[in-house]
């Protein structure tokens, strides 16, 4: 069985617009759009030491008045939370539960799996950008073959170099399938928020700050969005595996 793009786009959302996924939602939003006004005060200050006009730019930014090292601190807590927060909404995905996260989803070897997301997201970075140097496709082909590493790693607990060689093996035969639901999605999902964005520009202002909360707000729904699609992606592709293996038993 091939991958369907249909569903899988109809079912990723709905998986998104649960109770499970608004409160992933809205957890996301409460750790998101924090870590981005630190991570903007990071940038002034940083601006500033450089000797440029960091006033300017910061009038135009979320940012606050805190010391660089407060801010670094923040920063990197913030970002570990969110990473965390990425791993209980894959898991929860593809479960496919409504109401009601599992204790274990939120700690089972969670320490584990983060290292190994982190690490599997290097190395699939550096195989779409070496795949992209050489040629643009091979790039193309690494990024969809391996779309599903962090997955494997969140919710199989698998570690990077399994996890990438098993989401190679999972979407072989549904490269171009998977391509085409990635395109319908960023293309979609990304003319939509950028037109949100220019709407909220031409009312804010382009130097508002309230008006890049917004937008940041919404790259994060849409960041929740893709993984849901995955989610259902992932089990579609995972259950025809699972089928084919058990007809090959005797």
């Amino acid at each position: 069985m091939t991958l369907r793009v249909g569903s899988s786009l109809s079912g990723g959302i709905g998986r998104v617009l649960t109770r499970n996924g608004l409160v992933l939602v809205v957890a996301a939003l409460a750790v998101g759009l924090p870590w981005t006004v630190a991570f903007n005060s990071l940038f002034v200050h940083w601006l500033g030491g450089t000797g440029l006009d960091a006033d300017t730019v910061a009038t135009s930014m979320p940012t606050v008045a805190l010391p660089m090292s407060v801010l670094a601190v923040l920063g990197v807590l913030l970002l570990l939370v969110f990473a965390w927060l990425n791993v209980v909404a894959v898991r929860t995905f593809v479960s496919g539960l409504a109401d009601g996260i599992p204790r274990e989803f939120l700690t089972r070897r969670i320490g584990w799996v983060l290292v190994n997301s982190f690490v599997a997201g290097i190395l699939v970075g550096l195989a779409v950008f070496v795949g992209t140097i050489l040629l643009i496709v091979p790039g193309i082909i690494a990024y969809v073959a391996l779309v599903f590493a962090p997955f494997f790693v969140a919710v199989e607990d698998e570690n990077a170099v399994t996890a990438l060689r098993e989401s190679w093996r999972l979407t072989r035969g549904n490269w171009i399938r998977l391509f085409v639901l990635l395109l319908v999605l960023f293309v979609v999902v990304g003319l939509g928020s950028a037109a949100f964005n220019l709407a909220v520009t031409a009312l804010a202002g382009p130097a508002n700050p309230a008006g890049q909360l917004v937008t940041s707000a919404v790259s994060y729904l849409v960041s929740f969005l893709t993984l849901g699609v995955l989610a259902e992606a992932f089990t579609q592709l995972r259950a025809d595996a699972t089928s084919r293996v058990d007809e090959a038993s005797p």
